[in-house]
């Protein structure tokens, strides 16, 4: 017996949708997990045609559910959510209603718009390859809903059918592939009025740092930015995200107001970045070295002369594209206003300090000199994700040992000790070179402190983490991670060009690509190469649905010859004895012909 793929369709079509919501409105994962249930069991009365009874609870259920969601912090903001229950809700009513054409398609458009909400807030390139899917199955059910499958089985029918769904999706999808990259793409996002989840800051992103916070995040390979550079291989790959100048023992926290002034730059090439950056809830924009200038960005980014780096002025909670220029630190000149502020010292620490200074003879050496001692100095500590230290005296004192925070606040309060203004900087360190798409890929559990220290007019990095000994267990763990880096390398390019190409492609991108097709047709040699390309795979695609092609054009000449309606799916066997019932005459006029 033939297996119907209609209700199979159904299903899909109208819970994947519901699925990926639950990616979209974290928010409200209880309310979905009830409209799923409702969803499911719906569905299951709808295909088997039992238990009647529920059908009234389900309508009531799913309309208290739509209601609650309309009432709670009802705001313009939120109508892409309440939107999308609404919808759902209908969806339920049809499905109860009874299985005719009309209702299955007010169905399937419903559930295409619900797909269409759900990718607001999730963008990455798994909705992208589930939409591709998504959009061949619907077509694929329209083609059924066509002939009314849902009203008989037929298996040569529904395999032909499934054919021309392939064909019809293949050139819809390179259409609307044209028009994706040749319409003209706006300056500014058309509907800006739909609020999105903010998530809470991670660390490095956040203007605020807690001693052993770092911690939290080993382990996390979560993306936060790619980035291009116009070199590889570069070891020392520091990202600047944010400067921390006040310390309470604890703490660091950033300051909000001016207290540095930059002179000028030197006349060096700028270094020229481009950066994807993943929605992770705060402002900051990561940088390698010390931005100057915005080139470009999909979103409002400014350069802080203050803290010497880049940020926007609303939370990132969409994927951004950036293109700036940006200068080593040291090349850079500035005059501080307030040197007391990066100079206060908790008062408990100053013994413990004084005492380090002394038994190390750190005071009265060059800054040159100071900077090799200090080294040294932290050379007798290990490096460690695990604290013990619960305190910078602690740290100092009994354990010696912890990871990047604690390090760059023992050697900031050390420098400042010595009489030179310093700061934490938080960010990250590393990143794994994409060789296919010229990325650096950095992740969440890359990010790291260190310090910037005042000296003649100039910022200089200070990593005392550099300097820490290391277990040969962590050592072994770095090692295994870069393997497992290496097997994901496919992955992360299809991200990167999805990210690149889909998510954040503006008129500039248009352009590049517009100059690449150029170049590409005045190529006289890689335009053969395409023509030859493309009328090969023409001949595959012909010579794998020759029948379905000779059948289709038999049913459309036999149409406009008689003006019937004639199923273009149809095979000859079904055509004869479509004629046969229905147009006899015809029939005695073309079955010798069809026969043949």
């Amino acid at each position: 017996m033939a297996v119907n793929p209609f209700y199979p369709l159904l299903v899909l079509i109208v819970t994947l949708p519901l699925g990926l919501s639950f990616f979209s409105f974290k928010e409200v994962t209880l309310v979905l997990a009830i409209l799923f249930v409702i969803v499911s069991i719906t569905l299951l009365i709808h295909i088997k045609e039992r238990f009647e009874f529920l059908k009234h609870p389900l309508k009531f259920a799913v309309l208290i559910v739509s209601i609650y969601i309309w009432g709670k912090d009802f705001s313009i903001e939120k109508l892409p959510l309440d939107l999308f229950f609404t919808a759902y809700a209908f969806i339920v009513f049809l499905l109860l209603k009874g299985k005719i054409f009309r209702n299955y398609f007010y169905i399937s458009l419903l559930s295409f718009l619900s797909l269409a909400v759900v990718g607001i807030n999730f963008q990455n390139v798994i909705y992208g390859f589930l939409i591709f899917f998504y959009l061949f199955n619907l077509v694929y059910f329209f083609l059924l809903l066509a002939v009314k499958a849902f009203e008989f089985s037929n298996h040569n029918l529904f395999k032909n059918l499934f054919k021309y769904s392939f064909v019809i999706f293949v050139f819809v999808l390179a259409f609307g592939g044209i028009l994706f990259f040749t319409l003209p793409r706006p300056e500014k996002p058309l509907v800006t009025f739909i609020r999105k989840e903010i998530p809470k800051p991670a660390i490095g992103f956040s203007n605020e740092i807690k001693l052993g916070a770092f911690s939290e995040i080993v382990g996390d390979t979560t993306v936060v930015f790619r980035a291009k550079l116009p070199f590889k291989g570069n070891k020392d790959l520091y990202w600047r995200g944010n400067t921390l100048e006040v310390f309470d023992g604890l703490r660091w926290k950033a300051v909000s107001f001016v207290y540095l002034k930059r002179l000028s730059s030197s006349r060096i090439k700028p270094i020229r970045e481009l950066l994807l950056i993943s929605p992770h809830g705060g402002k900051n924009i990561f940088t390698y070295g010390y931005p100057i200038k915005v080139i470009n960005s999909s979103g409002d980014v400014y350069i802080n002369e203050t803290k010497g780096i880049a940020e926007t002025k609303k939370a990132i909670v969409k994927p951004l594209k950036v293109e700036l220029f940006a200068v080593n630190l040291q090349n850079v000149r500035v005059t501080l206003l307030k040197k007391e502020l990066l100079l206060h010292i908790p008062p408990q620490l100053k013994p413990i300090l004084e005492r380090i200074v002394k038994e190390h003879r750190l005071k009265g050496l060059p800054f040159n000199r100071l900077l090799g001692r200090v080294g040294k100095y932290f050379s007798t500590f290990r490096y460690s994700l695990d604290n013990k230290a619960r305190n910078l005296e602690e740290f100092l004192t009994v354990y010696k040992e912890g990871n990047c925070e604690y390090f760059a606040s023992a050697s900031a309060l050390l420098f400042r000790f010595l009489g030179y203004p310093t700061r934490i900087v938080v960010g990250f360190f590393g990143g794994d070179y994409n060789p296919i798409t010229g990325y650096y890929v950095v992740r969440q559990k890359e990010a790291h402190a260190w310090v910037e220290i005042y000296f003649n007019r100039r910022w200089i990095r200070f990593d005392a983490t550099k300097y820490a000994q290391v277990s040969e267990k962590l050592k072994q763990e770095l090692q295994n991670t870069l393997k497992q880096n290496r097997l994901h390398l496919i992955w992360d390019t299809v991200n990167t060009l999805w990210l690149e190409y889909v998510i954040n492609l503006d008129r500039q991108k248009q352009e590049t690509l517009f100059e690449r097709v150029k170049a590409l047709v005045q190529n006289a040699a890689s335009w053969n190469s395409i023509i030859i390309l493309i009328i090969t795979s023409l001949l595959v695609i012909l010579f794998v649905f020759r029948n379905s092609f000779v059948f289709m054009l038999i049913n459309i000449y036999y149409r406009f010859k008689y003006r019937i309606e004639i199923p273009l799916s149809s095979t000859p066997m079904e055509l004869y004895i479509f004629l046969w019932k229905r147009y006899p005459l015809i029939w005695k006029k073309e079955r010798d012909t069809i026969l043949k």
